[in-house]
């Protein structure tokens, strides 16, 4: 998939994971929902693997494992308190305003717009940050093997439509970058 390309969880995915927030067969206290969490790591892993892909693909060299161990961690992370927040939102709209348990039926009507939401545009703008996220974090690493050879950086002018103001009088600044290690 690319930047912007359309990207979702299949109803069946959120069906599932509403029944089973529903039923109680997920404590959302404690366990995160394990369709949710295996589509949210999936997906993650996917748009990391497209940003280091393009990275690759312009020109710099893989990556290292410890690297690329450190994405999948991160995803699993990032998604786990995704998936987190998510099973809690749902968990709350379960029942009326008495605290009794809504109809199913309700409960899926209730939820939809909440759903869709995540499930649109929010992960939408969630999976386009994690392609060009590791894109660049593995054009840094190439920047972090080439140090030594070329250890200077340029603050370039934003491409973003509304560049803020502040940065601008650092365009052009041509930087000497001292790193661990």
């Amino acid at each position: 998939m690319l930047v912007g390309d359309s990207v979702s969880f299949s109803p069946d995915v959120i069906e599932g994971a509403l029944r089973r927030i529903y039923q109680k067969k997920v404590d959302v206290d404690k366990e995160l929902e394990p369709g949710l969490l295996h589509e949210t790591v999936n997906l993650f892993n996917r748009a990391a693997a497209k940003g280091i892909s393009d990275s690759v693909n312009a020109g710099a060299p893989m990556p290292a494992d410890a690297f690329l161990n450190a994405i999948k961690t991160n995803n699993e992370v990032f998604s786990a308190f995704r998936v987190h927040r998510m099973q809690n939102d749902i968990a709350k709209m379960l029942t009326d305003g008495d605290g009794e348990l809504k109809p199913f039926s309700q409960i899926a009507k209730d939820v939809a717009p909440y759903t869709s939401h995540q499930n649109k545009a929010w992960l939408q703008t969630e999976y386009d940050t994690a392609v060009l996220r590791a894109h660049q974090a593995a054009d840094w690493q190439q920047f972090e093997r080439e140090k030594d050879v070329y250890p200077n950086l340029e603050w370039m002018p934003s491409t973003s439509t509304t560049p803020g103001e502040d940065h601008r009088v650092f365009w052009g600044t041509i930087t000497h970058i001292v790193t661990g290690k």
